[in-house]
C-alpha cells in the first residue's frame, strides 16, 4: 500500500506532536484514514497530553505505531520532491529520496506506551473550553521578551478583568508582569504553570488558550491549513 503526503505537512505534523527536552515525544500510535492521519499521545513527564489531526486524500490503513519520530522527521527533512510516497508492506514504512532510503518497524498498538485514553483527552478538552483568549505572535514576542529578563521556572497566568490577561514571572522574592488585552470577555481564573508552555507556544506562533477556574487542565488549540492540534497543559495549581 502507498500513502502520498505533502513534505511540509508532514514535517509540521511530527514536529507539532514531538515536542521537546524533557517532553520529548518519541513514539506515538496513527490512525490513518482516507481523510486524516490523527494521534492522540502524551509527553514522558505526563503533564502534556495532545490530539493532533493532518486532513489530506490517504488510505483506510487503520492504527499503526512508530517508534521513531524523530527518525521519520529527519528523513522527511532531507526529501528531495514536494510529494513524499510512504510505502507500508511487510509491517514496514519505507520512504525514499533520490540517494537515501530508510524503512521503519511499524509497531502494533500494544507496543506504543505513550497513547493516553481517547476519552481523558476528550473530556479535559471539554472541561477545559469556553474561557478562550488569542495570543498572537506580537502578543508572544513581547510575553517572552518579558520572561527573558527574568527567566523563571514558572509563570503565573491570571485574570480579573474580562477584558485582559496578566502574566506574572518570579524569582526569589521579585518579580515582572506584562498584561496582554483580549477582545472576547472572559471570566476570572489564576493558575500557575512551568515556563515550558512559553516555549510551546513559541513554536506554535500563534494560538488559542482556555482557562477555566478550578479546572485542572490548560487548553491550547492551534489551527493551521491542513493541520490541527489541541494540547492539554496541566498546570501546578493556582
Amino acid at each position: 500500500m502507498e500513502l502520498t503526503v505533502i513534505k511540509n505537512d508532514l514535517k509540521r505534523f511530527l514536529n507539532l506532536i514531538s515536542l521537546s527536552g524533557e517532553n520529548q515525544i518519541r513514539e506515538a500510535l496513527f490512525d490513518i484514514k482516507k481523510d486524516s492521519i490523527s494521534t492522540y499521545v502524551k509527553s514522558p513527564t505526563g503533564n502534556i497530553g495532545l490530539y493532533a489531526s493532518l486532513k489530506g486524500e490517504f488510505i483506510d490503513f487503520g492504527e499503526t505505531g512508530i517508534d521513531d519520530l524523530e527518525l521519520l522527521s529527519n528523513i522527511t527533512n532531507i526529501q528531495d520532491k514536494e510529494d513524499i510516497t510512504l510505502k507500508l508492506k511487510d509491517n514496514k514504512l519505507s520512504i525514499a529520496s533520490t540517494k537515501t532510503k530508510a524503512s521503519l518497524i511499524l509497531r502494533s498498538k500494544e507496543f506504543i506506551k505513550n497513547t493516553p485514553k481517547k476519552d481523558d483527552i476528550e473530556k479535559y478538552t471539554s472541561l477545559s473550553s469556553g474561557n478562550e483568549f488569542n495570543i498572537s505572535k506580537d502578543d508572544l514576542d513581547r510575553i517572552l521578551e518579558t520572561y527573558g529578563l527574568i527567566k523563571s521556572e514558572t509563570l503565573k497566568i491570571s485574570s480579573d478583568n474580562p477584558k485582559s490577561v496578566k502574566f506574572l514571572f518570579t524569582r526569589l522574592d521579585n518579580e515582572i508582569e506584562t498584561v496582554l488585552d483580549v477582545k472576547k470577555e472572559i471570566k476570572p481564573f489564576k493558575t500557575t504553570v512551568n515556563s515550558y508552555l512559553l516555549f510551546l507556544l513559541k513554536f506554535l506562533g500563534e494560538a488559542t488558550l482556555s482557562i477555566k477556574q478550578d479546572v485542572p487542565a490548560i487548553l491550547i488549540k492551534h489551527k493551521k491549513d491542513r493541520i490541527e492540534t489541541n494540547y492539554i497543559f496541566a498546570p501546578y495549581g493556582k
